[in-house]
């Protein structure tokens, strides 16, 4: 859902009007540094400061650099900014999470940071959660925007407006309940609208949100937990199942199945009346480790239904 309403335009941007209103004055002949929370939109704005400078899509390069941290790798990237394109002169390197980035691959890209020629027709954007954990130095080349979390009365029109979009539904404990459990985080805030669709009751709802935060980013294994959990037969169960292994391996499935488990035993909703559900499922996920790998898992899972 999140993806789907990502904003593409300053115009579609909802909250955070100060930087709405700095962008357009913004010169874009300096390297930008986007400063925010994780989910944010930090990355949708840097997708829309990329469009505004007149990049191509082919142009636009982006990097998560806790994973991209070598030396080499960095010179690699850096250099390509230098060559020429089929899809025009300028480009954009969107560097994510940049202060992952080691001291050394820091250093190289401080070079070309004060190339006035190179930034011409480049422009390089930072996105940070820990602005306080890079140099001062680095932060010196940047202009610095920091991203905010939506007020409350800028959640509520974001999800107004999706669920009028998407013709959902929700009631108002229920809009205010997906508020407050965002925090002012427009990727959780939209995230979490699917979680709580076609649930009757409240205390539900907080249950199934508390799941999904414990389940990760992972929205498949929580759909698969709640039919598994319920009195469904296997030929419901089987139909669900199958279409998450078209697109997740069967390790991913049973991981994610057994975090929800163990966070559902630790949690302030558990009743006891649940417990040997949940462990007769538990022990069942913990055979269907074996090769076959889905073989495994379809067989044990089966056998789970059929015995609780």
């Amino acid at each position: 859902m999140h993806l789907k309403y990502r904003p593409k335009t300053l115009e579609q941007i909802v909250g955070n009007d100060e930087i709405k209103k700095v962008i357009p004055t913004l010169r874009l002949d300096r390297p930008i540094l986007l400063e925010g929370m994780m989910g944010s939109g930090k990355t949708s704005i840097a997708r829309i400061l990329a469009s505004m400078f007149g990049a191509d899509e082919y142009n636009i390069t982006e990097i998560d650099c806790e994973y991209f941290s070598k030396v080499d790798n960095m010179r690699l990237e850096l250099d390509k900014l230098t060559k020429s394109s089929l899809f025009g002169k300028k480009k954009v390197l969107i560097l994510d999470e940049i202060h992952g980035l080691s001291d050394k691959s820091l250093k190289v890209l401080l070079t070309p940071l004060e190339k006035e020629s190179l930034l011409k027709d480049v422009l390089i954007i930072g996105c940070t959660t820990e602005i306080k954990s890079m140099s001062e130095i680095l932060l010196s080349r940047f202009t610095i925007l920091r991203v905010r979390p939506l007020s409350v009365a800028e959640s509520k029109q974001l999800l107004n407006y999706v669920c009028e979009q998407e013709g959902i539904s929700l009631d108002k404990a229920f809009k205010q309940l997906l508020i407050e459990k965002s925090e002012g985080i427009p990727r959780i805030l939209l995230k979490n609208i699917n979680v709580v669709r076609g649930v009757d009751s409240i205390e539900e709802a907080k249950y199934l949100l508390e799941l999904s935060s414990m389940g990760g980013s992972d929205p498949d294994a929580l759909t698969l937990y709640k039919f598994l959990m319920s009195d469904l037969s296997w030929a419901k169960v089987k139909g669900v199942l199958s279409s998450i292994l078209l697109k997740k391996s069967p390790s991913t499935i049973r991981i994610g199945l057994l975090n929800l488990i163990s966070g559902r035993l630790v949690s302030d909703y558990f009743k006891e009346a649940e417990g040997q559900k949940l462990i007769l499922l538990y022990e069942n996920l913990e055979r269907a480790n074996q090769i076959p790998e889905k073989s495994s898992l379809i067989v044990c899972l089966y056998t789970y239904i059929t015995n609780r």
